[in-house]
């Protein structure tokens, strides 16, 4: 301790982070600052989301949502379809106390379907013209958007206080 110059002296920090790969190409644009995790709530959360546009794949136009970066979901229908009610049960407290991060979830869910539909569909081209098939295999589409209607009462906007901001 002889050598060490007068005044506060503070070590040096190293902080590194431990990637993990994810299966869901646009994990870091909806989650960047959370590590992907297999046992993350939030991974059960998004599969559940997966499953019910899986379910309802006639009512989505892949390509129209790529296109524009946001689809449209009624939350009356949401909420009553079975899937979501044995897999996420307390979607609408979370939805009304963190809505960003459930929002992030559905995006998610659409972002890994959309993506993984437009691999596919590259690599039937790509199939059909002889050419490699590892080309397709890091495609990530834009952020994607997700709209929900009818949840909450409408609020107008001379009702609204600023202690509601960021709710």
């Amino acid at each position: 301790m002889d050598n060490v110059p007068p005044g506060p002296y503070l070590p040096q920090k190293v902080q590194t982070k431990l990637q993990i790969t994810s299966p869901y190409a646009g994990w870091n644009l909806y989650f960047p600052d959370q590590m992907y995790s297999d046992h993350s709530p939030i991974v059960e959360k998004v599969q559940v989301f997966e499953k019910y546009f899986v379910s309802w794949n006639k009512l989505f136009d892949w390509d129209d949502i790529e296109q524009k970066g946001f689809f449209v979901l009624d939350y009356k229908e949401l909420y009553a379809d079975q899937i979501i009610k044995d897999g996420y049960v307390h979607m609408e407290t979370e939805l009304r106390d963190s809505p960003d991060k459930v929002l992030a979830c559905m995006g998610l869910a659409m972002h890994q379907i959309v993506s993984h539909k437009h691999q596919q569909e590259a690599s039937a081209v790509l199939e059909e013209l002889g050419g490699p098939q590892h080309d397709t295999t890091n495609y990530c589409s834009p952020y994607i958007f997700p709209r929900v209607l009818n949840f909450g009462s409408p609020l107008a906007l001379k009702n609204f206080k600023a202690n509601c901001y960021g709710q």
